[in-house]
């Protein structure tokens, strides 16, 4: 019986990037919810008498600007002239 294992390597690979990938992200959201909060309770609150924000609120608050302003990400290696 001749087993094929290559393709399965390669899959195996692609998942473990993706699952990386996604752990990278959802860190790197988290620290930066929780860093924005603190800077809105320290800052906001004392400077424009505004409520202090839980992380929670503060994490809604982002997905729904990455909704409304999308970032726009170009891998292309061309540049950009205009």
């Amino acid at each position: 019986m001749i087993k094929n294992t290559s393709n399965f390597d390669g899959c195996l690979q692609a998942l473990a990037e993706m699952l990386g990938t996604f752990t990278a992200g959802t860190l790197y959201m988290l620290f930066g919810c929780y860093i924005n909060v603190l800077l809105w309770n320290y800052a906001v609150v004392s400077l424009f008498g505004l409520p202090k924000v839980t992380f929670w609120q503060m994490l809604c608050l982002m997905v729904l600007l990455r909704l409304l302003f999308p970032l726009k990400i170009s891998f292309s290696k061309q540049s950009k002239e205009k």
